[in-house]
């Protein structure tokens, strides 16, 4: 699933075809759902914006989403937001780093202890080489996302609810720390599971077997 303006999907303009407010994103995951014939998911997540809000969805619709998983995002409240990621919320700045072809690799390469493939670096960067529109969905989502607040949310609907949560940790993440996400996890009753091996901030990328091997157990059970 591609989200609205990401990747090759078409960039819906603000005001006019989408509002890019909280809702208006969550409200995607339940249209999708109804779209395909699928009633009930597991909700896995990973990254910083898009996952919070993912993880707000499954946590408001616990009918729908039967588990929850967690890799390597933000999660304990005050997490600050990478500058990189900042900018597009900055006036003037935005508008440019929007039109850079080069920042989403080079941001989740940032997170990670290895260099990504050229293959999977190359893939990133084709739709913003091809048009700025996925440049300015990304601002669009950024003007709209109170970043300090939706964690805060967050942490207040998992603290009380029932589902069965997993948070799985590439221990190698230069952007997010082990031990916040540990104690957000100690804070909320959620099991803590750190990956092995040097999985980074795309742990799913750095360490695809070891991740697998971590969560398999958790959504089969």
């Amino acid at each position: 699933l591609d989200m609205p303006g990401a990747g090759y999907s078409s960039w819906p303009q603000p005001g006019f075809d989408f509002e890019w407010d909280p809702e208006s994103v969550k409200g995607v995951y339940t249209k999708f759902l109804d779209a395909i014939g699928v009633s009930q998911v597991s909700v896995m997540t990973q990254g910083f914006i898009y996952s919070q809000y993912a993880l707000q969805w499954g946590l408001e619709n616990p009918d729908r989403a039967v588990k929850l998983l967690s890799l390597n995002a933000p999660l304990l409240p005050g997490t600050a937001l990478p500058f990189p990621l900042q900018q597009y919320q900055l006036p003037i700045v935005s508008n440019f780093v929007a039109q850079d072809a080069l920042r989403a690799e080079r941001f989740l390469e940032g997170g990670s202890a290895y260099a990504m493939d050229v293959a999977d670096a190359d893939r990133f960067r084709e739709p913003f080489l091809e048009s700025m529109m996925p440049g300015l969905a990304v601002v669009d989502l950024m003007k709209k996302t109170n970043f300090d607040a939706l964690l805060q949310r967050n942490y207040e609907l998992l603290y009380a609810s029932q589902q069965p949560a997993l948070v799985a940790w590439g221990t190698a993440d230069k952007y997010l720390n082990a031990a916040d996400a540990e104690a957000f996890c100690q804070a909320t009753g959620t099991e803590f599971k750190p990956l092995s091996g040097e999985a980074g901030f795309l742990a799913q990328m750095d360490y695809a077997q070891s991740v697998a091997l971590s969560i398999k157990g958790f959504l089969r059970s």
